[in-house]
């Protein structure tokens, strides 16, 4: 009986992939629940949220597959009422057919995001790359219509051709126009994008002089001292990373020994006139001018970087609308390795962090991350004063006299309770000390005041 359940639902799939008529697919309520329950596994696998104990229904693309599925149904109803098909094989041509749709679409964008992250320069074109995709494959079921039908073929072309277009809409709508799926209150106020109402070409035009501005206000090296400077960067428009890198820098002018000697790059839409934006442009020039007025052999450069993480490796940098590239540990890296930046402490508060752990290690280098390089971390949304890392290490740790090890510890200690006691999957943060900064910590420590 499985065997035989097996094959019947091993001809529906090939019945499918092939476009063949519909006496060709078997019917029955087992083998449409075998081939549905596949669909099913396709979507959990392609959008389940690894490193999170948080259930949400969402995983299951519920509002985007059943706009998606509507359309399809009644694409298969279409070209089957060409076939004068009985009802009962339009359904399993249908449930045939859906394994193929999703695991195409979701391993098509699987690898187009894979190109996006590798090769940020495809960011302009990549809507041109998965509008070429479609056409291929519009293009491939249309000629296996005119194969199938012949002379009626013209029908079933157009009805591909809706298809695509109907596609493209539902998943529009459900990017930019959610309340299609899901009933939203209407607002008190209309909402506009800060970054729609500013002058793109004037704010990409004042970036060399907002920064340079800072620039020219940071206080000199001194010979024989152990200076440190502060790069702190807020790569996302969100409140709780302003509020991250606001407690940072205060903490470091005040008690941590980096008066005058602090940059930030900023990714508040409000203060766009303001402060320089926290591209990647921007902290190589920031860098570069810093590796040009430090004693490579004295001083400290500290780097904090707090935004939003990307899995595949790299912070998310988002002002608005605006179109600008990710953070990666390698442009970091590099950043710091032209500007010669060699003692560095890189300390990344962002889910998947352990990217930059796992990809800047250097003898001179101390790296802390917030999470390891497959494990989120917590406390991202505005309801949070700070995210958890940057509170447990800077507030509870620096800020009350640890040493940077020291911090790291209670860092992981105190997110390692909170994330128990919310049943959360460990963050997991990491630490990497290189063997020449070790042997130099406690001068280090000595220039942050964290030690007599």
């Amino acid at each position: 009986m499985t065997g035989n359940l097996y094959q019947r639902a091993r001809n529906n799939l090939v019945a499918a992939v092939q476009l063949a008529p519909a006496s060709r697919f078997h019917t029955g309520f087992a083998v449409n629940a075998v081939l549905g329950l596949l669909s099913w596994v396709i979507i959990a696998i392609a959008t389940f949220p690894y490193g999170t104990a948080v259930f949400e229904i969402s995983w299951f693309g519920v509002a985007t597959w059943g706009g998606a599925g509507f359309v399809i149904t009644l694409y298969i109803l279409a070209i089957a009422r060409l076939q004068d098909a009985e009802p009962a094989r339009l359904t399993s041509m249908l449930i045939a057919l859906l394994p193929w749709v999703l695991g195409s679409v979701f391993l098509v964008s699987w690898l187009l995001g894979l190109v996006r992250d590798q090769y940020d320069t495809v960011t302009a074109w990549y809507p041109l790359l998965a509008l070429l995709g479609l056409v291929m494959v519009l293009a491939l079921v249309i000629s296996g219509l005119v194969r199938l039908y012949g002379g009626a073929a013209w029908r079933g072309a157009l009805l591909t051709v809706g298809l695509g277009v109907a596609l493209v809409v539902v998943d529009w709508q459900r990017m930019f126009v959610p309340s299609m799926f899901v009933y939203t209150p209407p607002a008190t106020s209309v909402f506009i994008d800060p970054a729609a109402r500013v002058d793109l070409e004037q704010v990409l035009f004042e970036q060399p002089q907002l920064l340079q501005q800072q620039l020219d206000r940071l206080a000199p090296q001194r010979p024989g001292v152990s200076d440190l400077y502060l790069l702190a960067v807020s790569s996302h428009e969100q409140a709780v990373f302003d509020r991250d890198v606001e407690y940072v820098t205060d903490l470091f002018e005040r008690e941590l020994g980096a008066a005058g000697r602090i940059l930030v790059l900023d990714a508040d839409t409000a203060a766009l006139d303001d402060k320089p934006l926290p591209t990647r442009h921007n902290v190589r020039r920031a860098l570069a001018y810093l590796g040009e007025m430090i004693d490579p052999n004295e001083d400290t450069v500290f780097v904090f970087l707090t935004s939003h993480g990307a899995a595949s490796g790299g912070v998310e940098v988002r002002v608005g609308s605006l179109p600008l590239r990710s953070m990666t540990a390698a442009h970091l890296q590099d950043a710091l390795d032209a500007a010669g930046i060699g003692w560095r402490i890189v300390v990344v508060s962002a889910c998947y962090s352990g990217h930059f752990v796992a990809q800047m290690q250097d003898p001179r280098a101390l790296l802390v991350s917030a999470s390891a390089a497959d494990r989120v971390s917590y406390g991202c949304g505005d309801d949070s004063p700070m995210t958890w890392f940057t509170e447990a290490f800077f507030q509870r740790g620096l800020a009350q006299g640890l040493g940077l090890t020291e911090s790291y510890e209670q860092a992981t200690r105190l997110t390692s309770e909170r994330e128990t006691a919310e049943a959360l999957t460990p963050s997991q943060p990491q630490l990497f000390i290189g063997e020449a900064m070790e042997a130099r910590l406690d001068e280090v420590e000595l220039a942050l005041k964290l030690v007599d």
